[in-house]
């Protein structure tokens, strides 16, 4: 008797890991409500953070995201003839239209006037894009967000991707006009610069995520958002110097050209291309606009994170 083990440590029996795991269960069903209610508390993300969670634990699901994208485009040309080709079409013909009409206007500097159209135009068009698309970020995925639980962030970088594609074939295009109207751009033109301009779109894009999720939000709780921000953007797109030049329009056009931020956007990456330097001061007045809005919206993002599929 005295070889026997007294310690139920030491023994070896088959119920020895069903008591050890039962263990935390008859803790917690003798724990009080409010402690039950204090330890899921300390378990739970701050709401200032969580939608900084939401963004990253969206980002890992990038298999989702790229594939929700493919199929929004094969959806939109289904059964299209020229399919994906549209899109390069009704760019060609609308920034041919504006380079006709606007760039003929120059007489002498038809070539300047033409890329200056052309690649501000590029870079308006993923801007307004992704404000005109961000107001429907949840409420064009209102289905699956019931359905499934999915960080709500997925929605943008699925609408981000999609534009992505899209300015794929834009820039073929951009490309084109660009080598047709090569004499516009400036003869100190190097490999450099167009690294500049090539990243600076690059920057833009990755802006539209913050975007789409901040005006999402804000459309998703007033409806009447989605409406104001389409009237918005189509009076934007003629204060913003997509195909004027601020000296030409005198002391109003430098106060718009000034306090537009859209302006600064265009040119980082137009004055690479025109101007062969890097633009500075407008990277910093980018930057200062990209790191609130990131901030902004993360923290917006927290705040609301479980309403808004009540708001749907």
């Amino acid at each position: 008797m005295s070889d026997t083990p007294t310690r139920t440590s030491e023994i070896t029996s088959p119920d020895t890991e069903l008591v050890e795991t039962q263990t935390p269960a008859t803790t917690i069903d003798t724990m009080s409500d409010e402690e039950i209610r204090k330890l899921i508390k300390s378990k739970e993300v701050s709401p200032l953070l969580l939608g900084f969670q939401d963004m990253w634990e969206g980002l890992k699901r990038f298999q989702i995201w790229t594939t929700f994208a493919s199929e929004d485009l094969q959806q939109r040309y289904f059964r299209a003839g020229l399919g994906l080709y549209w899109i390069a079409i009704s760019y060609a013909f609308f920034l041919g239209g504006y380079i006709l009409i606007v760039g003929r206007l120059a007489g002498d500097g038809w070539a300047e006037k033409s890329c200056y159209i052309t690649i501000g135009y590029l870079a308006w068009l993923q801007m307004n894009n992704a404000v005109s698309e961000g107001v429907g970020t949840f409420t064009m995925n209102a289905n699956w967000i019931k359905a499934a639980r999915l960080p709500f962030s997925v929605f943008a970088y699925q609408a981000t991707v999609r534009n992505c594609l899209n300015l794929a074939i834009h820039a073929g295009v951009t490309i084109v006009v660009l080598i047709i109207f090569r004499a516009g751009l400036s003869p100190d033109l190097t490999a450099l610069e167009i690294a500049y301009s090539v990243g600076a779109m690059i920057f833009i894009m990755l802006n539209t995520v913050w975007v789409q999720i901040f005006f999402g939000i804000i459309a998703l709780r007033y409806r009447d958002i989605a409406h104001f921000t389409s009237a918005m953007m189509r009076l934007f797109f003629f204060f913003t110097p997509v195909l004027w030049r601020a000296n030409l329009i005198g002391a109003y056009g430098e106060i718009i050209f000034t306090y537009n931020p859209f302006t600064y956007f265009i040119q980082i990456v137009r004055l690479p291309l025109l101007e062969a330097r890097f633009p500075a001061h407008e990277w910093m007045v980018v930057s200062i606009i990209s790191l609130c809005g990131f901030l902004i919206t993360g923290i917006m993002l927290g705040l609301t994170h479980k309403k808004i599929a009540f708001w749907l």
